[in-house]
């Protein structure tokens, strides 16, 4: 919002290995230009999840994403005109995420990334990213769930100033939203709420909360029948 740009995160598959870029996109009327795309990480090949999130406090992008060799990094980024420049990675150590899933929550001035590692028997993760002039930094990583766990989302509930969790695995022996509670840098979860059992399992997750009734949207796929659905909560 501050330079009324968006900004768009991915890793390039065309040629190999798969490094990380982003882009700067103008909108105007219907229309969306782009800048030069610029590359935020050339250490070796991403995996297929990079998520981005604008941090309004100190007015960055903050980007998060896994190389193919292991552990979880942030980067984070400032626009100027069309173009994104970065500054150093940071890496929160020995975890293998997969699924990724980021948020900023305004409350506690933190970006908070939540992920499946599977370092850790899949387990739902999450930690908190601090943004000092171009430098992250993480707190330490706290399990969420101690389940085995595919599919994390995360979206912040601008009402209660609280960030909501929903996890998932494929064989639907989970399904459930925590809400995060972020203190220093140090994230806490609540009680599981249920969220419903499907007998073979649900993906494909993602969450929005929408302030004009005041709920989170839960949408998925079915895996039972292969039909896309949503429920609010």
């Amino acid at each position: 919002p501050d330079n009324n740009k968006v900004i768009i995160a991915y890793r390039d598959t065309s040629s190999s290995p798969y490094y990380g870029y982003a882009v700067v996109g103008t909108v105007s009327g219907t229309s969306i230009s782009f800048g030069s795309p610029v590359v935020f990480y050339s250490g070796g090949a991403l995996n297929g999840t990079v998520t981005a999130v604008y941090d309004t406090t100190a007015n960055k992008v903050v980007l998060t994403f896994y190389p193919q060799a292991g552990g979880l990094y942030a980067i984070v980024g400032t626009v100027s005109g069309t173009s994104i420049s970065f500054g150093s990675t940071a890496n929160v150590g020995s975890a293998s995420p997969s699924y990724p899933s980021s948020v900023y929550d305004s409350s506690a001035n933190k970006t908070l990334v939540s992920y499946s590692n599977s370092s850790n028997s899949s387990y739902a993760t999450v930690v908190a990213i601090s943004v000092s002039g171009t430098t992250p930094s993480f707190g330490s990583p706290v399990v969420v769930a101690s389940a085995g766990v595919q599919n994390t989302s995360l979206s912040y509930d601008t009402t209660a100033n609280k960030s909501s969790l929903v996890i998932t695995n494929q064989s639907s022996s989970y399904f459930k939203a925590h809400v995060i509670t972020i203190s220093g840098t140090t994230p806490s979860a609540g009680s599981a709420t249920d969220l419903g059992t499907f007998s073979n399992g649900a993906d494909g997750l993602s969450t929005a909360y929408n302030p004009d009734i005041n709920r989170h949207i839960v949408v998925f796929r079915d895996r039972t029948s292969g039909a896309s659905q949503y429920f609010t909560n």
